[in-house]
């Protein structure tokens, strides 16, 4: 696609010319060819992998702004237990989606009305629930700066079932409560991971009242981190 084509693309997008549903199509269409090109798994679904080969494909470099973008809330914001994860950030209703196992499609009023874009300081956007947003920045950046870790792949809002299986409760990523960081190298069950060789990373979460997967006994996942109380 040339420039002139992206651009015009753009500005149809945001003068609203396209209703929801075809925009939608364009996207199925679009991130389903760029999945095939890259080897990914093909679901038409423009996840976090499929952005960052599009982002690769650009030569998208977004300059670090050393802060991130969130507002600060008026009110400090409990963390509330699993139960009651519902009652704090919104319940919302979904339908599963029809091609891709485990994934849900939620409903997009309140998607509209809670899912925002944050900017960490590194210059990453992640899509986040608007109640977690200038927390997960400040712990973020302080996390990195401590530890010298900072890492490159950061995924949080990913409408699913937990492990992709659509007979489990739904995934903390639903709400854009729960996010995961270099997947590749903090995966399920692996020992030697940048988190345990800077264990100072997960525990500035611990500290501020989040769950770290890393500490779960069964399942063990070093890259997950929740704002849920255990």
């Amino acid at each position: 696609m040339s420039e002139f084509e992206r651009e015009w693309n753009a500005n149809k997008a945001d003068a609203g010319a396209y209703d929801d549903d075809v925009l939608g199509e364009l996207l199925r269409c679009g991130a389903r060819a760029i999945q095939a090109a890259a080897g990914l798994k093909v679901d038409g679904l423009a996840g976090p992998a499929t952005i960052e080969i599009i982002e690769g494909i650009l030569n998208k470099t977004t300059a670090a702004p050393g802060k991130h973008d969130a507002k600060k809330p008026q009110f400090s914001q409990p963390i509330p237990r699993r139960a009651a994860v519902e009652s704090f950030y919104g319940s919302f209703d979904y339908k599963e989606h029809p091609d891709t196992p485990g994934a849900i499609i939620i409903e997009r009023e309140w998607v509209r009305q809670n899912i925002v874009g944050l900017t960490l300081h590194t210059g990453k956007k992640v899509w986040v629930h608007r109640l977690v947003a200038h927390e997960l920045g400040e712990l973020f950046e302080k996390a990195c700066k401590i530890t010298g870790y900072t890492p490159k792949s950061v995924a949080s809002w990913v409408p699913r079932h937990m492990r992709w299986d659509s007979k489990r409760n739904l995934s903390r990523h639903s709400w854009g409560i729960a996010f995961d960081i270099d997947p590749r190298l903090n995966g399920v069950d692996m020992k030697d991971t940048p988190l345990h060789r800077h264990p100072e990373w997960a525990q500035v979460f611990r500290d501020a009242g989040w769950t770290c997967g890393m500490d779960w006994k069964n399942y063990p996942d070093p890259m997950h981190f929740e704002r849920v109380a255990r």
